[in-house]
């Protein structure tokens, strides 16, 4: 063969191989694009990025705070579950090596009585290594079948399970033998008849010494006094719904938050009070110095009539509750039993207060707070104060917060001059509620303005001893829910805070008239007028209607005031209409002639003027601009 046959030869056969090599460097290149996410995919974070990330499809804690949740959700329903974290796992093998390791996102578990719950939580506690845990033991296939798929869907996968229930808090002993030692948080909502009851005491006698929040709500089982062999150490939130509270208990040491509510177990027909005596409360509050929060529904206190007393308690007696910040008690039994609890208590930091029994309405709020009771002393520096009167339910909520540089704000921000608006810049916020009445539906005519009666007297009672200092007071905020043929006199408020700046008005639920507001502002005027005393309501420099629906000479008594007040050369700085209806536009180049600034936001319609699109638009209007509607 020749040389260059050869060579041909070689040639071709080198071709060859750099096509082989090139064709499967090629097919690897394909097969690592197919493998590999592309630039700027998710997965290309590093590890812990995404870890991090993965935390926001975890359940929420079931831990309690020391706020307080009028709707504490006792019976576990309201909740997120780990149902999107396990789909995260499904997703491919680099998201589940993330996921499954990860100790912390396996440390909270449910325990359910359908089919599965015992086998998944099995699952988790090893997954979740030596980790303190999360526990929460509730019915969830018997709330489903009791409330239907209306009720069920979107609180949780709808599944049809048609065998037996299994018992929860029987789960809960199972896969705890050794009791609550690992049990951080264990929150209990059950009503299970229990077949074997003897394994309760068991799990409740043993120690827990890392729990810190427990609840307890609607058991089938009596609660042991022993709760946890006294062995509670990291104890500081306690709430118990409906069971029978073992008050003897020394569970009650070193808490910061209580809640209990004793209204179905103390209506039912089997005659045991369960409610708790006015000196084992003192007691109670006495062994927890750090308390913040106690919130009591049909829980007492109770006691002997011939321990009843009025006098004032010095102060050396009391008990000391320095953190004591949140009191919430509703009561059916004697007024003077919760009188005597407060008249024990010594509370300087104390900021709201919600209290409701069922009558009859006192005429002094005397009669509920003794004079030596004290709150958090920054509530006499407030310069904001928001008024919530229900006439028919015999109500009032005083809110008062302190907003620093409120003359500034006021000035400066007139778009923005509103409650919402003030109360997000408050440095300090105080609530305080009083039910004189319940919702007793009974009342004839006659008996009803009796005990209003009783009601008006008592309320400037009531704003005095809140607002000890009135004058401080520079921002009112007014939300009147009247009742019909009952008349609600602003006379005593105004005669109160009588240094009041700015006032705004707020729409009732029920888009009732505002006519005793309108009329008192008219009045007001005529009485000013006669008496020669100058203005009426001087200090007032600018009123906002929020979401209020006028009605047939409103708007005209509200025109009464102003040109009283342009006469007396003391015209309103700021007239404001907030999503207001009924507005007849005809009237508003009035209202821009007797006001400095007239201010007109969406949300509402003006009579005489076509609807406007876009409700969210505003429109301030002094005395030198022409109106615009937008």
């Amino acid at each position: 063969m020749s040389l260059s046959v050869r060579m041909a030869s070689r040639m071709d056969t080198r071709s060859q191989e750099d096509r082989d090599v090139i064709s499967l460097r090629h097919e690897m290149t394909e097969s690592k694009l197919q493998t590999s996410p592309p630039r700027g995919h998710i997965s290309r974070l590093p590890e812990d990025i995404l870890a991090q990330i993965f935390t926001y499809l975890l359940p929420k804690t079931l831990a309690m705070d020391d706020n307080l949740h009028f709707d504490l959700d006792w019976s576990l329903h309201k909740r997120r579950r780990h149902d999107h974290l396990i789909a995260i796992t499904h997703v491919c093998r680099a998201w589940r090596m993330i996921c499954l390791p990860t100790k912390t996102f396996w440390d909270l578990i449910w325990i359910s009585d359908d089919d599965v719950s015992r086998s998944r939580a099995e699952k988790f506690i090893e997954r979740s290594g030596g980790r303190p845990l999360e526990v929460a033991v509730h019915d969830e296939e018997v709330f489903f079948r009791t409330f239907g798929e209306g009720r069920a869907q979107g609180r949780r996968k709808v599944r049809h399970l048609t065998g037996p229930l299994f018992e929860p808090v029987l789960a809960l002993h199972a896969l705890f033998p050794q009791g609550a030692s690992r049990i951080q948080t264990l929150q209990i909502s059950s009503m299970h008849k229990q077949l074997h009851a003897v394994h309760i005491p068991t799990f409740f006698s043993m120690p827990a010494p890392v729990l810190e929040s427990f609840l307890l709500a609607d058991v089938a089982f009596h609660v042991p006094s022993t709760l946890f062999a006294n062995h509670t150490p990291k104890l500081r939130k306690l709430a118990m719904c409906n069971v029978a509270v073992p008050w003897a208990s020394s569970i009650f040491k070193n808490l910061t938050s209580i809640r209990f509510d004793c209204t179905l177990i103390n209506s039912s027909l089997h005659g045991v009070n369960y409610r708790v005596d006015v000196h084992r409360l003192l007691e109670i509050v006495r062994d927890c110095p750090n308390l913040i929060t106690l919130a009591l529904d049909d829980v007492g206190p109770i006691g002997k009539m011939s321990d009843l007393t009025k006098t004032a308690t010095p102060d050396s007696l009391k008990v000391s509750a320095l953190h004591f910040a949140i009191i919430h008690v509703r009561f059916d039994q004697e007024l003077a039993h919760f009188f005597t609890f407060l008249n024990g208590l010594y509370t300087p930091n104390l900021r709201h207060l919600y209290v409701a029994h069922p009558g009859p309405c006192v005429e002094n709020i005397r009669r509920i707070l003794p004079v030596t009771f004290t709150f958090d002393a920054r509530l006499n520096t407030c310069n904001c104060l928001h008024l919530v009167i229900d006439v028919y339910h015999l109500s009032a909520v005083c809110k008062h917060f302190l907003v620093d540089d409120l003359d500034a704000r006021l000035s400066n921000n007139r778009r923005k001059v509103s409650l919402r608006y003030l109360i997000k810049k408050a440095s300090f916020k105080s609530r305080v509620r009083i039910d004189n009445n319940d919702d007793d539906d009974t009342y004839d005519e006659e008996d009803y303005e009796a005990e209003f009666r009783t009601y008006e007297r008592f309320l400037p009672s009531f704003f005095h001893r809140l607002s000890p200092i009135p004058e401080n007071i520079r921002a009112l905020s007014l939300r009147i829910e009247p009742e019909s043929n009952i008349h609600m006199s602003y006379r005593d408020i105004f005669q109160i805070f009588r240094n009041v700046h700015w006032v705004e008005v707020q729409g009732t639920r029920d888009e009732k008239s505002l006519e005793d507001f309108s009329v008192f502002l008219r009045q007001a005027a005529a009485i000013a007028k006669e008496d020669g005393n100058g203005s009426a309501l001087a200090s007032v420099q600018m009123i906002i209607f929020d979401k209020v629906k006028f009605k047939n000479g409103e708007l005209a008594d509200i025109r009464h005031f102003l040109v009283h007040r342009m006469q007396q050369k003391e015209h309103l700085l700021y007239l404001g209409l907030r999503a207001c209806e009924g507005v007849d536009a005809r009237l508003l180049p009035v209202l821009r002639e007797l006001v400095k600034v007239l201010f007109i936001s969406g949300g509402g319609y003006l009579d005489g003027v076509e609807d406007d699109e876009d409700d969210g638009n505003e429109d301030e209007v002094s005395s030198e601009d022409e109106i615009n509607f937008f």
